[in-house]
This record gives structure tokens, sequence and C-alpha cells, in this order.
């Protein structure tokens, strides 16, 4: 379980100074409170790196490790960041906290050690995908947030079934300034991105949908979720003799 109630906000965690990416080392403390466990991973003007919260409030118990996301940002992308948080205090997608730099932004997520998602995928997972994602949509535009891509590859499913953040690229293009069709153009990103993972169930219950989020999202409540059973690990014996196999 999570150290926090699963639908807290993020927490604000104030202003920082900046870190250089090139001096984080396992074993180095950073912002007085995180330390780092790995070495940093870049991905064009982003890195990240896997830390733990040595005051044990964030991330999960035992070790409360987190992923630190560090974008870089000006003094727009601060004040949509923070408007966007609300829309991430679930248990998909969680933002657990952030941090302001000068010209960055600090993004702690839960850190995740499941596998990335390759497609074909189980239909329970695929319905996992689905929804998680159009709910998501549905808080960001619901905070006033447009203009957020989703890409598979920033995703894992943990083992409740929930999706969780390896990058925080979708927050990368949010605005504040959209309109209807940007809403519309969101929506229709996302059916593109539903209907990539070719599931059959999935792509009959999106036939015709309206390209909103919420549309989206109500579509795909309505469709079952079916888990492929498991085997029985061993045959019930009889309770009377004879006791074959006793």
């Amino acid at each position: 379980m999570n150290g926090r109630p699963a639908l807290q906000s993020p927490l604000d965690l104030g202003l920082a100074e900046a870190v250089d990416p090139f001096t984080v080392q396992p074993g180095i403390i950073l912002f007085d409170r995180f330390c780092a466990l790995g070495q940093v991973r870049h991905a064009a003007d982003t890195w990240r790196v896997e830390v733990t919260d040595l005051r044990r409030q964030l991330g999960s118990p035992p070790h409360h490790r987190l992923m630190m996301h560090v974008i870089p940002a000006n003094e727009g992308l601060h004040r949509v960041l923070r408007a966007a948080l609300p829309a991430h205090a679930g248990r998909s997608a969680r933002i657990d906290a952030v941090v302001s730099m000068r010209d960055a932004v600090c993004v702690l997520t839960p850190h995740s050690g499941a596998r990335p998602i390759q497609l074909p995928v189980e239909h329970y997972q695929a319905l996992s995908v689905g929804r998680s994602l159009a709910r998501l949509l549905v808080r960001l535009h619901d905070v006033g947030m447009v203009g957020t891509r989703f890409d598979l590859r920033d995703l894992r499913l943990d083992l409740t079934g929930e999706i969780q953040l390896t990058s925080v690229h979708h927050l990368i293009g949010l605005r504040t300034d959209g309109s209807e069709d940007d809403e519309r153009a969101d929506a229709a990103a996302l059916l593109v991105l539903l209907r990539s993972i070719e599931d059959p169930a999935i792509d009959r219950a999106l036939e015709g949908v309206m390209p909103t989020a919420q549309a989206i999202a109500d579509r795909l409540d309505q469709i079952p979720r079916r888990r492929q059973a498991r085997a029985r690990a061993v045959d019930t014996l009889p309770a009377i003799p004879p006791f074959v196999g006793r």
C-alpha cells in the first residue's frame, strides 16, 4: 500500500536549488530529503533517477522508492503543471510530489518494477490501460488542461492493474488556453492509441463513440472485465476412503 492516502493531492515541496544531473551518483542526497539509488537516465532534455524518501512519507513501504523526473520549465509551465496536479491524485498515473527549481520542475512518481507494456496484451490489461488513460484525460479536462498525448512506452501496469508512469512527457504539452476543439483533439489522439492495442472488445465498444474523454471512459466502463482463469494447483482429494494419493 502507499504510505499516504491514495487520493491525497500531490505534495508541493516548494523551491530548491537546481541540480546538475552529471553530479548525481548513487548515494547522493537530493533536496535534503531523497537519496539517489541508481544512475541518471537521460531522455531528450529531461532526466530521471530512482530515489528513496529518507523521511519515509512518500512511496510504498518499506523502501519508499520513487522515480524523480526533472523537466525544463519556464514560469508558464510551472503554473500549468501545478494546475494539472489534482488530476494525478488517484491510484493510476499518480504523482506523489513536485519540487520547483528556477528553470525546471521535479516530479516524483511511484517506482514501478513492472516490465514495459508489450503488445499484444491480455484483454483485462488492455482494458486497465484504456480505462486509466480515459479517466486521466477526463480529470485533466476537468481542471482545464488540454494538449496531452500519451505513449504506451511511458506506462507500466502494477500488480493491482493500475498504470504508473515511467515518464512525465504527457505533461510537457499541457496548456490552459484550450477550446472544445482541443479537447476533441486530445480524445481523438487517445482513440488512436487505444485502437493500436488491437483488442477486439475495446474496438467494438469504441465504434462510433463521440470524440470526448468522458464518452470514451463511459464506453470502456461498459465492457466486462474478463481475466483468464487460472488452473488449479491441486485436485481436491476425496474425504472418504480409500484415500488414494495420500
